[in-house]
């Protein structure tokens, strides 16, 4: 297969046709580094936190508040697959990971997380039952 620039050259193809060739195959190179190197990452210092502080993870603001601002990031960006903003005062996400979502209902009364679930598997419940409430405890 010939060269965008060789056909550009050879005029086979015009220069508006060359510029938008080229800024998609840019971006398309961009990307794939991208993701190249967020595979290549280094996970075992963010590993290491989590593995060292297993017992205290039923505290999460303690372990946020101990960690460095790149703990704090890297944190943030594991639990919630770096998928996390904030819109009508109240935080979102698509994701957070399954050890932390015991605390969905109790987050979303709250108003401190709201979890949007996409594309969600909708033959199983979501927490709390069919919608998605707290049962209340009986006593």
């Amino acid at each position: 297969m010939q060269s965008l620039e060789k056909k550009w050259i050879e005029n086979k193809i015009n220069l508006e046709t060359y510029n938008r060739w080229h800024s998609d195959y840019t971006r398309q190179r961009n990307l794939a580094r991208a993701q190249i190197d967020k595979l290549n990452k280094d996970y075992s210092l963010t590993n290491g936190l989590m593995r060292e502080t297993i017992s205290e993870l039923t505290d999460m603001k303690a372990l946020y508040l101990q960690a460095k601002t790149s703990g704090k990031q890297d944190l943030i960006q594991t639990v919630f697959y770096n998928s996390l903003y904030y819109e009508n005062k109240i935080y979102r996400t698509p994701y957070i990971i399954p050890e932390l979502g015991h605390n969905e209902l109790i987050m979303r009364e709250k108003r401190l997380l709201d979890i949007i679930k996409k594309g969600e598997n909708f033959s199983i419940p979501p927490s709390g039952g069919g919608e998605g409430n707290r049962t209340p405890v009986q006593t």
